[in-house]
């Protein structure tokens, strides 16, 4: 493992608390997840209309929305990310969200980037993929916030 590498499985850890590492690749869980949730949009694409291009442009879309909705999780821990308020967030985040699209649609940075345009299903399988890893995080949060009510409940009000 590289040092970089070891350095970043580290502080992954330290952030985000004692994580399993696979001992073969290095990569914790939560780096694999998202990664295969992203790579899902390039086992889906071929059977959709368009070329390779196609394919690797929905797993760009995958990763830039799902960072995006992952940013707008993860604001709060262990609170969840998308209670109010959250305008402020979603108007930050409404930019790298614009950013995306014109990536995708408009023909010059399509050009410059080497993207493709996606059809209305191509962007409804990308934001399905793209929510896949946010949820799970809420998910998650929820029941960590359950299980720390069960073992700290709240004391009975005074009399």
């Amino acid at each position: 493992m590289s040092v970089d590498a070891a350095w970043h499985t580290r502080s992954v850890e330290s952030v985000a608390g004692a994580l399993d590492t696979d001992p073969t690749t290095g990569l914790t869980v939560a780096e694999v997840r998202p990664r295969a949730v992203t790579l899902c949009a390039l086992l889906v694409a071929p059977g959709l209309e368009g070329g390779p291009s196609t394919a690797t442009t929905m797993a760009f879309v995958v990763m830039s929305l799902r960072t995006v909705l992952s940013g707008l999780v993860l604001r709060r821990d262990p609170a969840s990310g998308i209670d109010a308020p959250v305008l402020g967030a979603l108007r930050v985040l409404a930019v790298p969200t614009l950013l995306t699209v014109a990536a995708v649609e408009l023909g010059f940075l399509q050009q410059a980037l080497g993207t493709a345009g996606l059809s209305g299903a191509q962007w409804l399988t990308c934001l399905a993929l793209a929510c896949v890893v946010p949820v799970v995080i809420e998910v998650d949060k929820r029941l960590r916030r359950g299980r720390e009510a069960v073992s700290s409940p709240t004391p009975a009000p005074a009399r």
